[in-house]
């Protein structure tokens, strides 16, 4: 991919994917070959081993390999939301977590989150290792991850959060109106309910 025409591009690939088993860096390469290989986005109940389909819940590593062009620097990966709990290594480094991976429901700790992580561009692969967790959740949802230049990460996103921003504006707004319209006038309790539906949908936008 030519980032100098595109600045930042969704990617899955066939990831490496080791069922039942949280590998990390140092594990490999002495690891067991991998059970199967996932395509993201997509979720891994949707593998077979053996003619044996896997359980929507449990945990599993996957592992990818990224060939990078030593000309483009100030690289960065946007992780959207992987459910339940992930962490994720790049060369062997920790650079993200979201809650805690656990190998049963009460080891386990969920959290949604985005994280844009800044890589280590020099030329050599990157290898990528991701332990997720999904026992809260009866499937793991795996999205694509996106790898673009930093500036073009933080720029799409800082425009998501400005539109999330005008909108929960927005719904606060009119909530506070209809609901000041229903104590000025109670003859109606239309416009209490269509506010405190404002009100929430505000919320809701801004957690």
């Amino acid at each position: 991919y030519d980032l100098d025409r595109q600045a930042s591009i969704d990617f899955g690939g066939e990831w490496a994917f080791y069922w039942q088993r949280r590998l990390e860096p140092n594990d490999f390469p002495a690891a067991a070959p991998p059970d199967a290989f996932l395509s993201l986005p997509g979720a891994w109940e949707n593998l077979s081993i053996a003619g044996r389909p896997f359980p929507g819940i449990g945990y599993a590593t996957l592992r990818l390999t990224i060939l990078t062009d030593p000309a483009q620097d100030l690289l960065a990966l946007r992780i959207g939301a992987i459910y339940s709990a992930y962490r994720l290594w790049v060369n062997g480094k920790s650079v993200a977590q979201s809650g805690k991976v656990g190998t049963s429901l009460a080891e386990e700790i969920m959290e949604h989150s985005l994280r844009i992580v800044p890589l280590p561009v020099d030329g050599t692969p990157l290898e990528l290792i991701l332990q997720v967790s999904s026992f809260h959740l009866d499937r793991a949802s795996l999205p694509t991850l996106r790898l673009g230049r930093l500036s073009a990460l933080d720029a799409a996103q800082h425009r998501i959060w400005g539109l999330a921003l005008f909108a929960a504006g927005t719904l606060l707004l009119m909530g506070i109106y209809h609901v000041a319209l229903y104590a000025l006038h109670r003859k109606h309790s239309a416009p209490l309910f269509f506010g405190l539906y404002c009100l929430v949908w505000a919320g809701f936008s801004l957690s």
